[in-house]
């Protein structure tokens, strides 16, 4: 690894023909390689984790998180945030960025109210969600309220942990209830309850005072989740429907992504009505961005809203790099459309372009199965561009060989890339031989 890419110390110098934005992502695997997608831009990589092989002008954050040894997605994004806002070494990199230029576009996976005192002074400009509109629309209970009446919703009640057993009866289907807490993702906080004893059980084990939405469960055919850009409530697009893969230990927990979706078409062009729905409703509370929506079609084909993500989602890497094999020349990429929506407030008279035909893809995110050390000594870790236009399956963004990683840590993630379907599954049984080797 070329380590004089890396800014670990001080400040380097900074070409004054260039102009730089920030992106701050806590994992690195599933931001990759987004911020090289903006054109015309510099971008400075902010990241909480020191992977295998890293991108110029990239910063780890290991310094900061002072008397822990948390990497990536393992730090809250409170931490995450405030080590930043803290960091005297960072600070003074941002001070010269808007010295040169005037101002500093920050851009987040997610965004957190942690980080909010940064857009104090007005030359910050938070490229996406605020840090206030993040928390909002990352709650569960306000996403239920706001889409009442506007989008086809499952038959729930927002309720407390306290209140919730009284509830059952009122949305149960044959299959129980969902549990969700009101924030939370990657299945951490929802359960299943099959009945109203196991519910209390599960009740018992939370505050009174939690928020939560209980919905009726589902007998489920179709998971999909979908990408939109909000500019304004005329101008919304969405793409990429993907269906999601789900831990096998964890039913409620997404661990990857498929490309081309299974969904018939007439349900597709449902979740894609549903997501601009979703996408105006939202223009019209003022959000401008990136979000991304989960959706559940059930065995009777209801395509019923299940959860907003106001962020990237773990595949807008995977979304965005599809877009990038039949993108028009010298039309702008995904990234640039969504910088458009933000500061311009319009798209310019740009449109969507088709999604790419014969590609397949697959996605899944890697957990460490025990604690002990990396050894992947003789795994190339590629940039994931390399992968789309090679059609080749990979590791991407593995944490560096020789760490100690506890049980349940993120590792990273492979990624297959094929343009046949028996291809793309032959890399992954590839890939999949690998992952038990990877902590020794």
């Amino acid at each position: 690894m070329d380590k004089t890419k890396i800014f670990y110390d001080g400040i380097r110098e900074l070409s004054p023909n260039k102009e730089y934005f920030v992106y701050l992502s806590a994992g690195f695997s599933n931001s990759q390689p987004i911020p090289q997608l903006l054109e015309g831009f510099e971008p400075i990589f902010i990241c909480g984790e020191l992977p295998g092989k890293v991108p110029d002008n990239f910063m780890y954050l290991a310094g900061e998180i002072l008397g822990r040894r948390k990497r990536g997605r393992d730090l809250s994004y409170e931490e995450f945030y405030q080590a930043i806002v803290n960091s005297e070494r960072i600070q003074k990199l941002f001070q010269s960025l808007v010295r040169e230029q005037g101002h500093l576009d920050i851009k987040t996976f997610r965004n957190h109210p942690s980080f909010a005192s940064q857009f104090e002074d007005p030359r910050m400009r938070c490229f996406g969600l605020t840090p206030e509109q993040a928390e909002t629309y990352n709650s569960k209970v306000n996403q239920y309220r706001l889409f009442n009446g506007q989008l086809s919703l499952p038959r729930y009640v927002a309720t407390t942990a306290e209140e919730a057993g009284s509830h059952f009866e009122t949305v149960a289907s044959s299959k129980g209830v969902f549990v969700n807490q009101d924030v939370g993702g990657g299945g951490h906080r929802s359960h299943l309850s099959n009945s109203k004893e196991e519910l209390e059980v599960y009740l018992a084990t939370l505050d009174p005072t939690t928020k939560l939405i209980l919905a009726e469960s589902l007998d489920l055919a179709f998971t999909p989740s979908i990408d939109i850009i909000i500019a304004n409530p005329d101008e919304v697009i969405a793409y990429g429907i993907m269906d999601q893969i789900f831990d096998k230990k964890n039913p409620l927990g997404c661990r990857g992504n498929v490309y081309p979706s299974s969904v018939p078409e007439d349900l597709m062009e449902e979740v894609v009505k549903q997501a601009l729905v979703a996408g105006r409703v939202l223009a019209e509370q003022g959000v401008k961005g990136y979000v991304s929506l989960d959706f559940n079609i059930d065995s009777k084909e209801r395509v019923l809203f299940g959860e907003i993500n106001a962020r990237y989602a773990g595949s807008s890497a995977e979304r965005m790099l599809l877009m990038e094999q039949t993108r028009p020349e010298r039309y702008p990429t995904i990234l640039d459309l969504e910088r458009m929506a933000i500061f311009d407030g319009t798209f310019n008279g740009f449109k969507l372009w088709e999604e790419p035909q014969g590609i397949f893809v697959l996605r899944r995110e890697l957990y460490a199965q025990c604690s002990g050390r990396i050894n992947h000594p003789q795994i190339l870790i590629p940039d994931e561009t390399d992968l789309f236009q090679r059609k080749q399956g990979s590791f991407v963004g593995m944490v560096e060989d020789g760490s100690e990683v506890k049980k349940g840590e993120a590792l990273g993630k492979f990624v297959a890339v094929a343009e046949s379907a028996k291809e793309r599954d032959r890399q992954v049984q590839e890939l999949e031989g690998i992952v038990d080797s990877l902590v020794i």
